[in-house]
């Protein structure tokens, strides 16, 4: 009895080990499917991606929808069955070109004495091409998407019927074969060649070449045409395929070289893919310069800062302000704006151009007001296409009415094709003399944000050098400040079309000069629009940290400079608007011809998990994002960092509400008309959470038309938004105690 308990126990020991060991020969390909996992059934952004291509009317990104499932199943499928095929010919003897696994076991070098069956290695690769259309499924029931349930059930039934059933239907085609000795023939060189790997290799290889090229010769045109599902999952079976192929047949190569196959002193399979990854790219980058990630520069020759400083830029704006709005006086107390966009990707960019729109739409010449755009991530990218549609605007184009269809365009699509395939591949084969191929996914990206303005405008106002936009303006144009951050230093870089002085901007520095493309007033080099709002949106791995120094100067990584995305220092522009607000106040700045200026911080939140008592300076205990993690070993260091950053953003949050709070107590103006409760909430321009339909607009490069439909819903009549707008006109109409629009002003 003990006897044959000992054995059972033995066996299923052996039967875990068997598993195990399988597991741990495609750890590759088992952790790409844990992405997979991540990016369905967690990741807000893959999630609305999914949402989208349940929609009618788009029968391409549909048919890239199935394709790019099923072709991610099969890949999963066959780099399994290839490490397993490669590991038993090494231990066997076969050749590679002859049949996959029949009959033989694998040993594994991963567990001494284990050994994975037969049945393990054909049934393990059958359940990793399983698990995609299962992830997906789960995703489109749970969402009680139609398509989607539909397409995942269809790629599933492909996979059983030519992973699993393959042989047993080839069986039935040959007794139906046996009838006919051509059919029989014909029936038998198919199921010899279906047995093949090498039929396998060419048939996932061609594809993947094809979609490969295409990519790198146009990264916009596939994510257009197929959809950004297809880009994202494709993408992941072609890394997965392409480095798993790479790294097998480089260590047979290295075997060759050797010239001990079969000995000791041979590597053997199966070999450990993400290890050698890492091993060659860091050899790779240490022997060749792999940096493909520059700014983007224009050179010029001696020209000029747009402004010459701070100063006359302020001036300048002071001349222009208008005498009235909407034909009212604005009275001798005028407003003036100071916005300050957080960052977010797309969400950000679009919940800011729809702010930003919807105010001047309501109240015409809104920007003559706004003397600056302080900007994050998406927050900088929506307040430079706003700048850019309000000079396309005075040049005869759509301009501000176009603004939102402009920003909300696929941008997740081409910088994700350039992440997954040309960007990816330089990092293994650096050659420089192909242009496309050491083209990075930030260009890509800036370039895709011209494409689009472009296509919505009808001019191309985003590839405009900055401080040229500024001098060929036709009006007055608020100032961007674009706010990265210093990797080496953590401290602010900003891009703007003045000199960023220490007598204004507490540490915050110049990006120009950084870039060395400032020498005190003249600039020999300058950046384009889309660049610039880039510069503060670099928030890795999606897009890369950019390097200051010029290209091809030879530098060493030790001495190379980067920008990076500004929310890593704080997620907010209010410190920039602080230090200009305090500059004014502090050389009497904010007095013109018999009117006295009030700067007024705008802020544009989009973070749905902000709550009110966020805003509340006068709290006693601290705000609080999250609940603790768990884990707390090894996780409490991580989320104080995080937490840290957030925190900075609140804080920073706080002084210049309570900064603008003292402000009103001084102001006439802004206590008789609104009061200090404007302060706290009316010039927050947060993003709510959908309570109804439990919608989270993702962080990302895309949006679905269910994430914009929800935050063109929040400036509808009655809601919060549009009450926001409401106020800044009450603001800058100055209504009298007698007048038709006080009680509104009051009210909101």
């Amino acid at each position: 009895m003990t006897t044959s308990t000992a054995a059972n126990s033995s066996a299923r020991n052996s039967r875990f080990n068997q598993w195990f060991s399988a597991i741990s020969a495609t750890s590759f390909t088992f952790t790409t499917l844990l992405l997979a996992t991540y990016c369905v059934l967690v990741n807000d952004q893959i999630g609305d991606i999914i949402l989208q291509a349940n929609e009618p009317g788009q029968t391409l990104h549909g048919v890239g929808f199935i394709l790019s499932l099923f072709w991610l199943s099969l890949i999963c499928w066959w780099t399994a069955r290839f490490i397993f095929d490669e590991t038993a010919r090494h231990y066997s003897g076969q050749r590679r070109s002859d049949i996959l696994i029949s009959s033989w076991g694998i040993k594994s070098t991963l567990a001494p004495g284990a050994s994975a069956s037969a049945t393990v290695a054909a049934w393990l690769p059958r359940l990793y091409a399983a698990v995609p259309p299962l992830i997906v499924l789960s995703s489109g029931l749970y969402k009680q998407l139609c398509f989607v349930s539909v397409s995942a059930v269809l790629v599933l039934l492909a996979v059983l019927i030519l992973l699993v059933f393959r042989f047993a239907l080839l069986q039935r085609l040959q007794l139906w074969a046996q009838r006919s000795v051509r059919r029989e023939r014909t029936i038998g060189r198919l199921t010899e060649l279906m047995a093949r790997q090498s039929f396998w290799m060419w048939l996932t290889l061609l594809p993947y070449l094809l979609v490969t090229v295409l990519a790198i010769v146009d990264p916009f045109m596939l994510g257009r045409s197929m959809g950004a599902f297809f880009v994202v999952f494709w993408g992941l079976g072609s890394v997965l395929l392409f480095l798993t192929l790479g790294v097998y047949y480089g260590f047979a190569f290295i075997n060759r070289l050797m010239g001990r196959q079969g000995t000791c002193f041979s590597f053997r399979p199966p070999y450990p893919v993400m290890m050698s990854i890492l091993v060659y790219t860091t050899l790779i980058s240490v022997l060749f310069d792999t940096d493909n990630h520059h700014v983007r520069r224009v050179s010029v020759d001696q020209q000029e800062y747009a402004y010459a400083d701070f100063d006359l830029a302020w001036k300048t704006f002071v001349e222009q302000l208008p005498s009235n709005v909407d034909g009212r006086e604005s009275g001798t107390t005028v407003p003036v704006f100071f916005v300050a966009s957080q960052g977010g990707g797309l969400r950000a960019a679009y919940w800011t151009a729809l702010i930003l729109s919807e105010l001047e739409r309501s109240i015409p010449g809104f920007s003559r007001y706004v003397f600056s755009l302080a900007g994050v991530s998406g927050g900088s990218v929506g307040n430079v296409f706003y700048a850019a549609s309000l000079d396309a605007q005075d040049h005869g184009a759509v301009g501000i009415e176009g603004l939102t269809s402009a920003v909300g365009k696929d941008y997740l699509s081409p910088v994700t094709t350039s992440f997954l395939f040309n960007d990816l591949l330089y990092r293994f084969v650096p050659i420089s003399a192909w242009d496309k191929l050491k083209t990075d996914r930030a260009e890509v990206l800036e370039v895709s944000w011209q494409r689009g303005f472009a296509e919505t405008m009808g001019q191309s106002q985003m590839e405009k050098p900055m401080q040229l936009f500024y001098q060929q303006r036709q009006r007055w144009l608020p100032i961007i400040l674009s706010l990265g951050a210093h990797q080496e230093s953590g401290a602010r870089l900003i891009s703007a079309p003045f000199a960023i002085e220490p007598k204004v901007f507490i540490d915050k520095y110049d990006a120009y000069r950084l870039m060395n493309c400032s020498d005190g007033t003249l600039l020999n080099c300058d950046m384009r629009l889309s660049t610039v709002a880039l510069n503060a949106a670099r928030f890795p791995f999606v897009t890369p940290a950019g390097t200051l120094d010029k290209p091809c100067t030879g530098a060493a990584w030790s001495e190379k400079q980067h920008i990076i995305d500004g929310g890593y220092v704080e997620n907010f522009g209010n410190m920039a608007s602080l230090d200009m607000i305090r500059y004014l106040q502090r050389n009497n700045k904010l007095q013109h011809s018999q009117r006295q200026l009030v700067p007024i911080l705008l802020v544009i939140a989009n973070d749905q998990q902000i709550t009110e008592s966020m805003y509340d300076i006068n709290r006693s205990e601290p705000y609080k994002s999250s609940s603790s993690w768990s884990l707390n070993e090894i996780t409490n260091p991580i989320q104080g960092l995080v937490s840290n950053r957030s925190g900075n953003s609140v804080r920073n949050l706080a002084l210049i509400l309570n900064h603008q709070a003292q402000s009103a107590g001084d102001n006439p103006m802004l206590q008789q008309h609104i009061g200090k409760a404007v302060l706290y909430d009316s010039l927050v321009f947060s993003l709510p959470p959908d309570e109804e339909n439990e919608h989270k607009v993702p962080l990302g490069w895309w949006l679905s038309e269910d994430s914009k439909s929800f935050m063109n819903k929040q400036l509808e009549p009655g809601q919060k938004g549009w009450r926001l707008v409401k106020a800044a006109h009450c603001l800058l109409s100055n209504p009298k105690a007698n007048d038709d629009n006080h009680a509104l002003c009051v009210a909101n």
